[in-house]
Protein backbone atom coordinates (compact mmCIF):
# COMPACT_ATOMS: atom_id res chain seq x y z
CA UNK A 1 0.00 0.00 0.00
CA UNK A 2 1.33 3.43 -0.93
CA UNK A 3 1.72 5.84 1.98
CA UNK A 4 3.00 8.92 0.10
CA UNK A 5 2.03 10.37 -3.25
CA UNK A 6 5.57 11.49 -4.17
CA UNK A 7 9.14 10.95 -3.08
CA UNK A 8 11.70 13.51 -4.25
CA UNK A 9 15.37 12.55 -4.40
CA UNK A 10 18.43 14.71 -4.99
CA UNK A 11 22.02 13.59 -5.36
CA UNK A 12 23.58 16.62 -3.68
CA UNK A 13 22.83 18.88 -0.74
CA UNK A 14 22.87 21.98 -2.95
CA UNK A 15 20.11 20.43 -5.09
CA UNK A 16 18.05 19.76 -1.98
CA UNK A 17 18.66 23.28 -0.63
CA UNK A 18 17.34 24.83 -3.84
CA UNK A 19 14.43 22.39 -4.13
CA UNK A 20 13.09 23.22 -0.68
CA UNK A 21 12.79 26.90 -1.66
CA UNK A 22 10.11 25.92 -4.15
CA UNK A 23 8.11 23.69 -1.82
CA UNK A 24 5.88 24.38 1.19
CA UNK A 25 7.75 24.34 4.54
CA UNK A 26 9.45 21.00 5.18
CA UNK A 27 9.18 19.07 8.44
CA UNK A 28 12.23 16.95 9.35
CA UNK A 29 11.44 13.47 10.65
CA UNK A 30 13.73 10.79 12.01
CA UNK A 31 13.52 7.67 14.16
CA UNK A 32 17.15 6.85 13.43
CA UNK A 33 20.08 9.24 14.00
CA UNK A 34 21.63 8.18 10.69
CA UNK A 35 18.46 8.92 8.69
CA UNK A 36 16.75 12.27 8.35
CA UNK A 37 13.77 12.66 6.04
CA UNK A 38 11.66 15.67 5.20
CA UNK A 39 7.95 15.73 4.52
CA UNK A 40 5.44 18.27 3.29
CA UNK A 41 1.99 18.52 1.77
CA UNK A 42 1.34 20.23 -1.57
CA UNK A 43 -2.05 21.32 -2.89
CA UNK A 44 -3.10 21.12 -6.52
CA UNK A 45 -3.56 24.38 -8.38
CA UNK A 46 -7.34 24.25 -7.97
CA UNK A 47 -7.01 23.26 -4.28
CA UNK A 48 -9.10 20.13 -4.77
CA UNK A 49 -6.28 17.69 -4.02
CA UNK A 50 -3.56 17.38 -1.40
CA UNK A 51 -0.40 15.48 -2.20
CA UNK A 52 1.85 14.03 0.49
CA UNK A 53 5.55 14.35 -0.31
CA UNK A 54 8.64 12.78 1.27
CA UNK A 55 12.10 14.18 0.43
CA UNK A 56 15.57 12.71 0.85
CA UNK A 57 19.04 13.62 -0.39
CA UNK A 58 22.25 11.65 -0.67
CA UNK A 59 25.23 12.09 1.61
CA UNK A 60 27.49 11.35 -1.38
CA UNK A 61 27.07 11.56 -5.14
CA UNK A 62 26.78 8.49 -7.32
CA UNK A 63 24.59 5.61 -8.36
CA UNK A 64 25.27 3.34 -5.38
CA UNK A 65 24.21 5.99 -2.88
CA UNK A 66 21.16 6.72 -5.03
CA UNK A 67 20.15 3.06 -5.09
CA UNK A 68 20.51 2.70 -1.31
CA UNK A 69 18.54 5.88 -0.66
CA UNK A 70 15.77 4.86 -3.06
CA UNK A 71 15.53 1.37 -1.56
CA UNK A 72 15.17 2.92 1.89
CA UNK A 73 12.46 5.30 0.65
CA UNK A 74 10.45 2.50 -0.93
CA UNK A 75 10.79 0.21 2.09
CA UNK A 76 9.90 2.85 4.67
CA UNK A 77 7.53 5.22 2.88
CA UNK A 78 6.16 3.32 -0.14
CA UNK A 79 5.52 6.31 -2.44
CA UNK A 80 3.37 6.14 -5.56
CA UNK A 81 5.94 8.10 -7.59
CA UNK A 82 9.65 8.82 -7.27
CA UNK A 83 11.25 11.82 -8.96
CA UNK A 84 15.03 12.30 -9.09
CA UNK A 85 15.80 15.94 -9.70
CA UNK A 86 18.80 18.27 -9.80
CA UNK A 87 21.39 19.23 -12.41
CA UNK A 88 22.94 17.42 -15.37
CA UNK A 89 25.25 17.84 -18.35
CA UNK A 90 24.13 18.22 -21.96
CA UNK A 91 24.93 15.52 -24.49
CA UNK A 92 23.08 17.06 -27.43
CA UNK A 93 23.65 20.36 -29.20
CA UNK A 94 19.96 21.26 -29.00
CA UNK A 95 19.93 20.86 -25.20
CA UNK A 96 21.15 24.23 -23.95
CA UNK A 97 22.18 25.51 -20.55
CA UNK A 98 19.17 25.85 -18.26
CA UNK A 99 16.97 23.55 -20.35
CA UNK A 100 15.00 20.72 -18.73
CA UNK A 101 15.64 17.07 -19.57
CA UNK A 102 12.99 14.42 -18.82
CA UNK A 103 14.18 10.84 -19.09
CA UNK A 104 12.08 8.40 -21.06
CA UNK A 105 14.84 5.88 -20.41
CA UNK A 106 17.93 5.87 -18.21
CA UNK A 107 20.99 4.43 -19.94
CA UNK A 108 23.45 2.90 -17.45
CA UNK A 109 26.83 2.92 -19.18
CA UNK A 110 29.18 1.62 -16.44
CA UNK A 111 28.76 -1.99 -17.46
CA UNK A 112 31.48 -3.02 -19.91
CA UNK A 113 34.70 -4.82 -20.74
CA UNK A 114 38.20 -3.37 -20.51
CA UNK A 115 39.61 -4.24 -23.94
CA UNK A 116 42.96 -3.71 -25.65
CA UNK A 117 44.48 -0.25 -26.02
CA UNK A 118 42.60 1.01 -22.95
CA UNK A 119 39.34 0.89 -24.83
CA UNK A 120 36.05 0.06 -23.12
CA UNK A 121 33.53 -2.20 -24.82
CA UNK A 122 30.34 -0.91 -23.25
CA UNK A 123 27.54 -3.26 -22.28
CA UNK A 124 24.95 -0.71 -21.20
CA UNK A 125 21.69 -1.44 -19.46
CA UNK A 126 18.47 0.51 -19.91
CA UNK A 127 15.75 1.33 -17.39
CA UNK A 128 12.36 2.57 -18.66
CA UNK A 129 10.88 5.50 -16.79
CA UNK A 130 7.26 5.83 -15.71
CA UNK A 131 4.94 6.43 -18.65
CA UNK A 132 2.52 8.23 -16.34
CA UNK A 133 5.16 10.70 -15.17
CA UNK A 134 6.42 11.20 -18.72
CA UNK A 135 2.92 12.01 -19.99
CA UNK A 136 2.23 14.44 -17.17
CA UNK A 137 5.58 16.15 -17.76
CA UNK A 138 4.63 16.52 -21.43
CA UNK A 139 1.46 18.34 -20.43
CA UNK A 140 3.36 21.10 -18.65
CA UNK A 141 6.33 21.21 -21.00
CA UNK A 142 4.84 23.99 -23.08
CA UNK A 143 2.46 26.88 -22.66
CA UNK A 144 2.27 29.59 -20.04
CA UNK A 145 3.14 27.64 -16.94
CA UNK A 146 4.56 29.27 -13.83
CA UNK A 147 7.89 27.43 -13.95
CA UNK A 148 8.67 28.88 -17.37
CA UNK A 149 7.62 32.41 -16.49
CA UNK A 150 9.65 32.33 -13.28
CA UNK A 151 12.68 30.95 -15.14
CA UNK A 152 12.61 33.82 -17.63
CA UNK A 153 12.17 36.34 -14.83
CA UNK A 154 15.07 34.90 -12.84
CA UNK A 155 17.36 34.82 -15.88
CA UNK A 156 16.76 38.51 -16.63
CA UNK A 157 17.38 39.38 -12.98
CA UNK A 158 20.71 37.54 -13.08
CA UNK A 159 21.60 39.33 -16.31
CA UNK A 160 21.06 42.71 -14.65
CA UNK A 161 23.34 41.80 -11.75
CA UNK A 162 26.10 40.62 -14.07
CA UNK A 163 25.77 43.77 -16.16
CA UNK A 164 26.31 45.92 -13.08
CA UNK A 165 29.28 43.82 -11.99
CA UNK A 166 31.31 43.63 -15.23
CA UNK A 167 29.29 44.14 -18.43
CA UNK A 168 32.20 43.63 -20.83
CA UNK A 169 33.51 40.41 -19.27
CA UNK A 170 30.05 38.96 -18.75
CA UNK A 171 28.57 40.03 -22.10
CA UNK A 172 28.09 36.49 -23.56
CA UNK A 173 26.40 35.23 -20.39
CA UNK A 174 24.26 38.37 -20.13
CA UNK A 175 23.01 37.96 -23.70
CA UNK A 176 22.23 34.28 -23.13
CA UNK A 177 20.34 35.02 -19.91
CA UNK A 178 18.27 37.76 -21.53
CA UNK A 179 17.32 35.32 -24.30
CA UNK A 180 16.70 32.41 -21.92
CA UNK A 181 13.52 30.49 -22.79
CA UNK A 182 14.15 27.00 -21.38
CA UNK A 183 12.82 24.10 -23.41
CA UNK A 184 11.87 20.65 -22.14
CA UNK A 185 13.58 17.72 -23.88
CA UNK A 186 12.41 14.11 -23.68
CA UNK A 187 14.79 11.26 -24.43
CA UNK A 188 17.46 8.99 -23.02
CA UNK A 189 19.65 10.12 -20.14
CA UNK A 190 23.08 8.53 -19.69
CA UNK A 191 23.88 7.67 -16.09
CA UNK A 192 27.14 6.38 -14.63
CA UNK A 193 29.93 6.92 -12.16
CA UNK A 194 31.83 9.53 -14.21
CA UNK A 195 31.57 13.31 -14.14
CA UNK A 196 31.70 13.99 -17.89
CA UNK A 197 33.98 16.94 -18.73
CA UNK A 198 35.47 15.77 -22.02
CA UNK A 199 34.20 16.16 -25.57
CA UNK A 200 35.87 12.84 -26.42
CA UNK A 201 33.99 10.95 -23.70
CA UNK A 202 30.84 12.87 -24.56
CA UNK A 203 31.06 11.75 -28.20
CA UNK A 204 31.83 8.21 -27.09
CA UNK A 205 28.63 8.03 -25.04
CA UNK A 206 26.58 9.58 -27.83
CA UNK A 207 27.82 6.91 -30.21
CA UNK A 208 26.20 4.24 -28.02
CA UNK A 209 22.67 5.55 -28.38
CA UNK A 210 21.06 7.86 -30.89
CA UNK A 211 18.75 9.69 -28.49
CA UNK A 212 20.94 10.55 -25.50
CA UNK A 213 20.14 14.10 -24.41
CA UNK A 214 22.01 14.42 -21.10
CA UNK A 215 24.25 12.78 -18.53
CA UNK A 216 24.26 12.54 -14.76
CA UNK A 217 25.31 10.15 -11.96
CA UNK A 218 22.30 9.06 -9.88
CA UNK A 219 19.56 8.07 -12.30
CA UNK A 220 20.66 4.47 -12.84
CA UNK A 221 20.75 3.86 -9.08
CA UNK A 222 17.28 5.28 -8.55
CA UNK A 223 15.80 3.40 -11.48
CA UNK A 224 17.46 0.11 -10.51
CA UNK A 225 16.02 0.30 -6.99
CA UNK A 226 12.58 1.26 -8.30
CA UNK A 227 12.45 -1.14 -11.25
CA UNK A 228 13.85 -4.40 -9.90
CA UNK A 229 11.00 -5.21 -7.55
CA UNK A 230 8.04 -7.58 -7.71
CA UNK A 231 5.87 -4.49 -8.11
CA UNK A 232 8.00 -1.68 -9.63
CA UNK A 233 7.59 1.85 -8.33
CA UNK A 234 6.88 4.60 -10.87
CA UNK A 235 10.07 6.64 -11.19
CA UNK A 236 11.63 9.25 -13.45
CA UNK A 237 14.65 11.56 -13.81
CA UNK A 238 13.92 15.27 -14.28
CA UNK A 239 16.95 17.55 -14.30
CA UNK A 240 18.19 20.83 -15.74
CA UNK A 241 21.39 21.49 -17.68
CA UNK A 242 24.18 23.21 -15.76
CA UNK A 243 27.07 22.50 -18.19
CA UNK A 244 27.86 21.07 -21.61
CA UNK A 245 29.83 18.06 -20.34
CA UNK A 246 32.98 19.26 -22.10
CA UNK A 247 36.33 20.83 -21.26
CA UNK A 248 34.55 24.07 -20.26
CA UNK A 249 32.58 22.38 -17.47
CA UNK A 250 34.81 23.57 -14.63
CA UNK A 251 34.82 27.12 -15.96
CA UNK A 252 31.02 27.09 -16.34
CA UNK A 253 30.57 25.69 -12.83
CA UNK A 254 32.98 28.22 -11.33
CA UNK A 255 31.18 31.11 -13.00
CA UNK A 256 28.10 29.84 -11.17
CA UNK A 257 25.26 31.49 -13.05
CA UNK A 258 24.11 28.53 -15.14
CA UNK A 259 24.58 26.08 -12.29
CA UNK A 260 22.24 28.20 -10.17
CA UNK A 261 19.86 28.69 -13.08
CA UNK A 262 19.69 24.92 -13.59
CA UNK A 263 19.09 24.26 -9.90
CA UNK A 264 16.18 26.69 -9.96
CA UNK A 265 14.66 25.46 -13.22
CA UNK A 266 14.58 21.78 -12.27
CA UNK A 267 13.09 22.64 -8.87
CA UNK A 268 10.41 24.85 -10.38
CA UNK A 269 9.50 22.26 -12.99
CA UNK A 270 9.17 19.43 -10.48
CA UNK A 271 7.10 21.55 -8.09
CA UNK A 272 4.69 22.43 -10.89
CA UNK A 273 4.59 18.83 -12.08
CA UNK A 274 3.38 17.70 -8.66
CA UNK A 275 0.77 20.43 -8.26
CA UNK A 276 -0.51 20.25 -11.84
CA UNK A 277 -3.73 18.51 -10.70
CA UNK A 278 -3.18 15.63 -13.13
CA UNK A 279 -2.44 13.01 -10.45
CA UNK A 280 -4.93 11.12 -8.30
CA UNK A 281 -4.23 11.94 -4.65
CA UNK A 282 -3.87 9.23 -2.00
CA UNK A 283 -5.37 11.59 0.63
CA UNK A 284 -2.70 10.50 3.07
CA UNK A 285 -3.58 11.44 6.64
CA UNK A 286 -6.94 13.02 5.79
CA UNK A 287 -9.92 12.01 7.92
CA UNK A 288 -13.31 12.86 9.41
CA UNK A 289 -14.44 12.24 12.98
CA UNK A 290 -17.62 10.45 14.01
CA UNK A 291 -18.37 10.70 17.77
CA UNK A 292 -21.47 8.50 17.65
CA UNK A 293 -21.38 5.98 20.52
CA UNK A 294 -22.54 2.39 20.25
CA UNK A 295 -23.02 2.14 24.01
CA UNK A 296 -21.26 -0.09 26.56
CA UNK A 297 -21.68 -3.53 24.93
CA UNK A 298 -18.86 -3.53 22.32
CA UNK A 299 -16.45 -1.94 24.83
CA UNK A 300 -17.16 -4.67 27.40
CA UNK A 301 -16.43 -7.30 24.76
CA UNK A 302 -13.18 -5.69 23.63
CA UNK A 303 -11.78 -4.79 27.07
CA UNK A 304 -13.01 -7.89 28.93
CA UNK A 305 -12.29 -6.37 32.29
CA UNK A 306 -14.86 -5.82 35.01
CA UNK A 307 -15.40 -2.76 37.16
CA UNK A 308 -17.26 -2.38 40.43
CA UNK A 309 -20.83 -1.13 39.80
CA UNK A 310 -21.03 2.61 40.22
CA UNK A 311 -17.24 2.96 39.97
CA UNK A 312 -16.91 2.91 36.21
CA UNK A 313 -18.62 2.77 32.83
CA UNK A 314 -17.99 1.58 29.27
CA UNK A 315 -18.35 3.49 26.00
CA UNK A 316 -17.75 2.39 22.38
CA UNK A 317 -16.88 4.54 19.34
CA UNK A 318 -16.53 2.00 16.55
CA UNK A 319 -16.03 4.53 13.76
CA UNK A 320 -14.42 7.41 15.60
CA UNK A 321 -11.85 8.12 12.86
CA UNK A 322 -12.95 7.77 9.24
CA UNK A 323 -9.74 7.76 7.17
CA UNK A 324 -10.02 9.09 3.61
CA UNK A 325 -6.67 7.56 2.68
CA UNK A 326 -3.67 5.85 4.27
CA UNK A 327 -1.98 7.35 7.30
CA UNK A 328 1.64 7.01 8.36
CA UNK A 329 0.59 7.37 11.99
CA UNK A 330 -2.40 8.46 14.07
CA UNK A 331 -2.63 9.91 17.58
CA UNK A 332 -5.83 10.09 19.62
CA UNK A 333 -6.07 12.17 22.78
CA UNK A 334 -9.02 11.59 25.14
CA UNK A 335 -10.32 13.67 28.02
CA UNK A 336 -13.44 12.56 29.93
CA UNK A 337 -15.51 14.54 32.42
CA UNK A 338 -18.55 13.91 34.57
CA UNK A 339 -20.71 15.89 36.95
CA UNK A 340 -17.87 16.18 39.46
CA UNK A 341 -15.14 17.02 36.96
CA UNK A 342 -12.39 15.15 35.14
CA UNK A 343 -12.49 11.35 34.94
CA UNK A 344 -9.61 8.93 34.40
CA UNK A 345 -9.41 6.40 31.60
CA UNK A 346 -9.00 3.06 33.39
CA UNK A 347 -8.58 1.02 30.25
CA UNK A 348 -8.86 1.65 26.55
CA UNK A 349 -8.53 -0.28 23.31
CA UNK A 350 -7.98 1.11 19.81
CA UNK A 351 -8.64 -1.12 16.81
CA UNK A 352 -7.27 -0.31 13.36
CA UNK A 353 -6.20 -1.96 10.10
CA UNK A 354 -2.53 -1.70 9.20
CA UNK A 355 -1.05 -1.05 5.75
CA UNK A 356 -0.97 -4.80 5.04
CA UNK A 357 -4.67 -5.06 6.01
CA UNK A 358 -4.01 -6.86 9.28
CA UNK A 359 -6.31 -5.86 12.15
CA UNK A 360 -4.57 -4.65 15.33
CA UNK A 361 -5.93 -4.30 18.85
CA UNK A 362 -3.91 -1.73 20.85
CA UNK A 363 -4.61 -1.50 24.61
CA UNK A 364 -3.76 1.65 26.57
CA UNK A 365 -4.24 3.02 30.08
CA UNK A 366 -3.48 6.68 29.48
CA UNK A 367 -5.40 9.58 28.02
CA UNK A 368 -3.92 9.05 24.58
CA UNK A 369 -2.94 6.30 22.17
CA UNK A 370 -0.50 6.32 19.23
CA UNK A 371 -0.91 4.07 16.19
CA UNK A 372 2.21 3.77 14.03
CA UNK A 373 3.60 1.79 11.12
CA UNK A 374 1.03 2.74 8.48
CA UNK A 375 -2.76 2.58 8.58
CA UNK A 376 -5.06 1.27 5.87
CA UNK A 377 -8.02 3.58 5.06
CA UNK A 378 -10.61 1.83 7.20
CA UNK A 379 -12.39 3.19 10.31
CA UNK A 380 -10.44 3.35 13.56
CA UNK A 381 -12.49 2.30 16.61
CA UNK A 382 -12.01 3.34 20.22
CA UNK A 383 -13.37 1.48 23.27
CA UNK A 384 -13.15 2.96 26.77
CA UNK A 385 -13.58 1.97 30.40
CA UNK A 386 -13.93 5.16 32.43
CA UNK A 387 -13.61 5.76 36.17
CA UNK A 388 -17.14 7.05 36.66
CA UNK A 389 -20.04 8.08 34.46
CA UNK A 390 -19.00 10.46 31.69
CA UNK A 391 -21.18 13.33 30.60
CA UNK A 392 -18.70 14.49 27.96
CA UNK A 393 -15.65 13.06 26.20
CA UNK A 394 -13.40 15.22 24.09
CA UNK A 395 -11.28 13.66 21.33
CA UNK A 396 -8.22 15.26 19.74
CA UNK A 397 -7.04 13.34 16.68
CA UNK A 398 -3.97 14.13 14.59
CA UNK A 399 -1.98 12.74 11.68
CA UNK A 400 0.95 14.26 9.85
CA UNK A 401 -1.53 16.04 7.58
CA UNK A 402 -4.17 17.44 9.90
CA UNK A 403 -5.56 17.76 13.42
CA UNK A 404 -9.20 17.79 14.51
CA UNK A 405 -11.19 17.91 17.74
CA UNK A 406 -14.70 16.72 18.48
CA UNK A 407 -16.85 15.95 21.54
CA UNK A 408 -19.34 13.31 22.56
CA UNK A 409 -22.01 14.33 25.11
CA UNK A 410 -24.35 12.12 27.06
CA UNK A 411 -28.06 12.50 26.39
CA UNK A 412 -28.85 11.94 30.07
Amino acid sequence: MNLFDFALVTGMKEEFDELRKHLPPLVPISDNPSEIWYRTTMSSKDNTKRYSVIIGYQSQMGGLEAALLTEAIIKKWQPSYIILTGIAGSLHESVKLGHIIVAQQVFYYDMGKAAAENKIQYRPQGYPCSVTLIRQAELISSGKFNWLQEAVKSAKSKAKKLKKKDPEKNAPVIDALNAHQPRVHFGTVASGSLVIASKEKKDELRSLHGKIIGCEMEGAGVMHAAFYRETPTNAIVVKSISDNADEQKTQTDDQGTWRQMALENSSRFVAELITSNYFRALNTGLFELNPASQGPGPARDKIQQRVTPGMGSFLSFEQLVMLHGPAVSLTIGISASGAAGALNILQGVAIYTDKDQNIHKVPFTDNHVELNGGLYPKPVGLYLMIAGTASEIKFKVSTWSMEKQISWKSNK
